[in-house]
Order: structure tokens, then C-alpha cells, then sequence
């Protein structure tokens, strides 16, 4: 018996049976039409989620109304004119076997006045998290709620969908009528702030019947000082167990102001939320969902074997691979999840639809399939990084005969250095499922060996794609001076001399440097030239970060530039003017520049593409959706 097979076990909830205990938590995706109709790309999307074989899906938060949206690409149950598209949705899902469950939702304080067309409504009057002022909802308003809530679960059980989840979590409306945080009211729904979530949870039972699956999500803490705590999370839970209304408590935690407890990035440790759901264990029967970083099977196995929760929601893990439930089932590698948030909620910060930095068709289902080649060819590709073995993939698969020049010994390109501190153990599983993938795809795969425009001649290639990476930059200004100084990689891959180090550059690079540098015992200062850390990370990686670095003792100078380096210190212009920085040595991540040496020396008639860092440096998630388009038209 393998330690995963606990999660192929059928659970029932209420009249309704789950094929096993893997559930796919709500993801906002913004694959939805303006004003909230189901679309072409939002069903493929699902489609792929449903037929990898998950028990649950519970659909990303619908408004229940308008003037409740967090975006304006938000799924919608607020009108009867949605069902139609509703309906095709949970038919689908119904038809992969999964059971098919609504979210609904009002964003409260969580939205903004362009998105909602008037001013936001909260518990009390407060500030919204983009700054705007929301006001205190009247006791009529909070009527008419409890009945929008009504219709829209109503609505969803007309579509198809075999029960509705209450979101009270993640700081939306009924979160932040949880919380002494956002609720200052005086009348009943202050003293007593769960009383709106349970007269919706007993309306929406009353409506619904018995038959139906009606589950809340509950935040286990919200985390800053003065807001919801797990002591109110487990009174919350006790109660709704007593009053009898719901099927299950799904547990999270966070809220804007502490979105990264909402979806961690990789510097937390994996199953950051399971002392909450034990906690909440303690309090109640009902059956409990787990959430948060629990992608990894073994350790999904292991919360439901303990007894922690009941079911396992994975978000992230199945926009990676949505094949995972089937996988784990079928013994097969799992393409991992890197909790790096640049293709999910880095997008969706930026208005754009969902994608996955390791799963190219994330959100484009229905748009790539890789075409068969019509005759024999074959593709040479050069350099064994990120974008190389993508490339090697797509090409592969569409039949080219592909093979894989790495002037190393081994597979990797940058991430290999990447992969070198603690809090990447998430990227070191990806660079072994995705060496193995190569591997196992039939691939040649030729290590230590450098391309040479004579060498691409002895393969006599039909097209050669270029994956040459990037190298780091390091200005002569610090280079030439009398401190050592090497770049952020070196540094990764091979641990510098000196005690006291100071890394330039405070992008995600710089800030994960500084950190793996600080656990080896160096004293480490950071300089950004911007005001903040990381400021091309999504928020929450951000907040992560700045957490961390300050809670290992990393001194950060922001709105600062290192001048010079001289005499056994380097000299730093700050905002309040110049500084002298006594270190032992530099460390530089102040961006890379393209390696295309070997490209400009290729005779021109040979087809030739340039992919990943040495088209344009970027991250993983640019790497391999550049390296796969490519590998698909070529």
C-alpha cells in the first residue's frame, strides 16, 4: 500500500459522495467576461482541472452582486441571465466525475470604487486596502445581503452545482464583519460579529434543503495585531457546528494586509496553515477542508492520515500539473508547483488573466496543442536551462528529433544556483521532475559539451533553437575596486570568503542572496536603489521577503546606490547623502544581459531561434512560455 493511497478514499458529504480527498480550492483567474459570464477559455480551463481527476472543485468567488466585485472580470451569480453559462460549467465537471461547488462572495472594503461604480461598503466605515474609504453598511442593506447571498446560491444550485461555499475569509465582507479589525459596530452585528455569517449559512440552508453541499470558508487567523485570531476562528467553528447548517468548514487564512499567509510564497514552509486547522480540529466534527502549500502528495497524505482535516484543497499544485490527482494515483511524477506566484496572483495584480510559470497552457487550454511534424526533422538546441528543456519538450513531442547540447555536466542553467538556499526546495523538486521529463521524452542529451558553429555543422540541424542563458552584470565601478566582488550566482553556488558582505541589487535575487548568505553565518547589508525591496516581486513575495530579511538581522538600505569601492569599504549615495559601508566583500545582482555570442556566428541561412534569457533575461515563468510558443511553430 503506498503512503498516498489514503487520498483516493471516497468521503461523502451529506447526500453526496467525493471520489477521493482532493479538492481544487477557489483560484481567481479573471477568465471570466465583463460582468461575470462564464467564457470559452474559463470552461477549458475547469475541463482540464475536472478530467485530471480531482474530487471537488469549488469554482473561484462569484459576487453575488455589482457592487460587491473584487475585479471586473469576476465570475458572477448576482443575475439569472448567468446561469446558462453557469449550467455549461457544472455539466462539464459533473461529466469528469468531480463535484462541481459555487463560491460566493461579496468583496466589501476589497474592491475600489472604478471597479464597483460607487463606494465600497464595509462592517463599519474604514479604509479600503488602495486607500479609498469605505462605509458602514445600514441594518436594511444587511437584509437585502442575506438575501443576494439567497439568490445567488440559489441560482448556483439551479446551474447544476451540487452545493455553494460561504467565503468568509481573505478580508472580503463577511471576513471583515468577523474581524474587531475592520468591525467597530454597535448594534447586534457588533456584539455579536459571527451573526451575519450564521444568519446567511441558516438562510441559504433553508433555501437549499438538505441535499445540497453549503460549506464556509473560514480564515484560522488573519494575523495582524487586533484582527480576527484562531481563538475567534474556533468559536466561529463551534457555532456553526451547533446551529447545524453547514456540510464543511474550509480553512484559510489572511487578509490584504496579509496576503501572504493567503498564498504563500516560497520562503514559507510548506502546510504553513495545518496548526490552525488542528486547532480548529479540536473544536468541532464538521468535516474539515486543509489549505495552503500542501501540493506535495506525501505530505497530503499525511494531514489526512493523521486526522488533521478531511480533505486536501489545492490551488497553485493544479494550475502546475492538473493531472496531479491522477498521477499520484497512477504512480507518476507530479510537474511541481514553485509557489513563485509570477504566473497566478502576480498577474491577476496586474489585471491580466491566470497562467502557471511552469505549465504553459495554464489558462490557455483550449489554444496550444502542439501540432504534429509532417515529416521527419530534426532540432538542435543549445544550452540545457529552463528554456532548453522546455523547448526540448514541445519539440519532441511534435516529433522533431531533439538534441540537447549542455556545456556543463548537468541540466539546469541558473537554477541550479536558484536552487541552492533552504527556502527553495520547491524549484529543486521542479529542476528534478523537469531533468527527468528530458530524459524521459527521448531526447539526446549531450552534457559537456559546448556548441561550436562547427559543432551545429557535424548535426546538420533543420533549426536550431538558441538557449544560451544570460550572464550576470557587474559594474566596473565595483569590479575595479579593491574589494572582492562576484555576481549573486557565484555567490549561490559557492559560498564567498569575508564575514561582513554587502549585496547590491534588492530584487528577488538580491533579497534571496542576502538570505541564503545571512544562514551561513555572514553578516549581510542589502542595498536597493529603489524605496522598496523586491519591487519586482508580487506583493505577497514582497511582504515574505521583507518579513524574513528583517527577522535575520539583514540591513537594508532602500533609495541608495553604491558609488565606488575603495580602501575596504564601499561608498554608498543614500537619500541622505553619502555613506561608508565597511565590508569584506561584494556581491552583485543587479540584473543579467543575453548570451548570444555563438548565435551571431551561425552561417544565415540556417534556422535559428533565440530563446529564454538570451532572447530576453527574465524569470522562469518567461523562460519556459517563450521557450514552448517557439517550440510550437517552428
Amino acid at each position: 500500500m503506498a503512503a498516498t493511497d489514503v487520498l483516493h478514499q471516497p468521503l461523502d458529504l451529506g447526500p453526496v459522495r467525493l471520489r477521493n480527498r482532493l479538492v481544487m480550492t477557489p483560484m481567481g483567474t479573471r477568465l471570466a467576461a465583463p460582468g461575470g459570464l462564464v467564457t470559452r477559455e474559463l470552461i477549458e480551463y475547469y475541463s482540464a482541472r475536472a478530467a485530471g481527476g480531482v474530487g471537488m472543485i469549488i469554482t473561484e468567488h462569484t459576487c453575488v452582486d455589482l457592487a460587491g466585485r473584487a475585479n471586473p472580470m469576476q465570475l458572477g451569480t448576482y443575475d439569472d441571465s448567468l446561469i446558462p453559462g453557469l449550467n455549461l460549467l457544472a455539466e462539464v465537471l459533473t461529466a469528469y466525475g468531480t463535484v462541481p461547488i459555487c463560491q460566493l462572495n461579496h468583496a466589501g472594503r476589497q474592491t475600489s470604487s472604478q471597479v464597483v461604480g460607487c463606494q465600497p461598503v464595509s462592517a463599519s466605515e474604514t479604509v479600503c486596502p488602495n486607500g479609498e474609504t469605505a462605509r458602514a453598511l445600514t441594518l436594511a442593506e444587511i437584509e437585502h445581503l442575506i438575501e443576494l447571498f439567497v439568490k445567488a446560491a440559489a441560482r448556483a444550485i439551479r446551474a447544476g452545482f451540487l452545493g455553494v461555499e460561504i467565503h468568509a475569509t481573505h478580508g472580503y465582507l463577511l471576513n471583515q464583519f468577523l474581524s474587531p479589525h475592520t468591525n467597530r459596530r454597535e448594534d447586534q452585528y457588533g456584539q455579536d460579529r459571527a451573526l451575519l455569517l450564521s444568519q446567511i449559512a441558516a438562510a441559504v440552508r433553508d433555501e437549499l434543503g438538505p441535499e445540497a453541499v453549503v460549506g464556509v470558508r473560514l480564515s484560522g487567523s488573519d494575523f495582524p495585531p487586533g484582527s480576527l485570531t484562531i481563538d475567534d476562528a474556533c468559536q466561529v467553528a463551534e457555532r456553526l457546528e451547533k446551529e447545524g447548517n453547514i456540510s464543511y468548514i474550509h480553512v484559510s487564512a489572511g487578509i490584504a494586509e496579509s496576503g501572504q499567509w493567503s498564498i504563500q510564497p516560497t520562503y514559507f514552509p510548506r502546510g504553513p496553515l495545518l496548526p490552525l486547522v488542528r486547532r480548529i480540529r479540536e473544536k468541532t466534527t464538521l468535516p474539515l477542508i486543509a489549505a495552503g502549500s500542501l501540493g506535495n502528495p506525501e505530505l497530503a497524505a499525511q494531514v489526512i492520515g493523521e486526522g488533521t482535516a478531511d480533505l486536501v484543497a489545492l490551488g497553485r499544485p493544479l494550475l502546475a500539473d492538473p493531472d496531479l490527482p491522477a498521477k499520484v494515483r497512477q504512480g507518476k511524477p507530479v510537474r511541481p508547483c514553485i509557489r513563485c506566484n509570477e504566473g497566478c496572483t502576480g498577474r491577476s495584480q496586474l489585471g491580466l488573466p491566470v497562467r502557471c510559470a511552469v505549465n504553459w497552457k495554464t489558462g490557455r487550454e483550449g489554444y496550444w496543442h502542439p501540432q504534429p511534424l509532417r515529416q521527419r526533422r530534426s532540432c538542435l538546441i543549445v544550452g540545457g536551462g529552463p528554456a532548453g528543456m522546455q523547448g526540448a519538450l514541445v519539440a519532441r513531442e511534435r516529433g522533431y528529433q531533439v538534441y540537447l547540447c549542455e556545456a556543463s555536466s548537468e541540466l539546469g542553467g541558473l537554477l541550479k544556483a536558484a536552487c541552492v538556499p533552504s527556502f527553495k526546495e520547491d524549484l529543486r523538486d521542479y529542476l528534478t521532475y523537469m531533468r527527468r521529463e528530458v530524459a524521459s521524452a527521448g531526447c539526446q542529451v549531450l552534457l559537456d559539451t559546448p556548441v561550436t558553429p562547427a559543432l551545429v555543422e557535424e548535426f546538420r540541424p533543420d533549426v536550431v533553437l538558441m538557449a544560451t542563458g544570460s550572464r550576470p552584470i557587474l559594474p566596473s565601478a565595483l569590479v575595479d575596486g579593491d574589494l572582492p566582488c562576484i555576481s549573486a550566482v557565484e555567490a549561490l553556488l559557492r559560498l564567498p570568503e569575508g564575514r561582513r558582505l554587502v549585496v547590491v541589487g534588492g530584487g528577488i535575487v538580491g533579497c534571496e542572496t542576502a538570505l541564503h548568505l545571512r544562514e551561513q553565518g555572514k553578516e549581510v547589508c542589502l542595498v536597493e536603489m529603489c524605496s522598496r525591496i523586491a519591487p519586482d516581486a508580487p506583493s505577497q513575495n514582497r511582504a515574505a521577503l521583507s518579513a524574513y530579511l528583517a527577522e535575520a538581522g539583514v540591513e537594508v538600505y532602500l533609495e541608495s546606490t553604491a558609488e565606488k569601492a575603495a580602501e575596504g569599504h564601499l561608498l554608498l549615495r543614500t537619500k541622505d547623502g553619502m555613506k561608508r559601508l565597511e565590508v569584506d566583500g561584494i556581491i552583485v545582482a543587479v540584473g543579467f544581459e543575453p548570451c548570444r555570442d555563438l548565435a551571431l556566428t551561425l552561417r544565415e541561412d540556417l534556422p535559428v531561434e533565440l530563446i529564454g534569457d538570451c532572447l530576453k533575461p527574465g524569470n522562469v515563468f518567461q523562460a519556459i512560455s517563450c521557450a514552448a510558443y517557439t517550440a510550437m511553430r517552428i
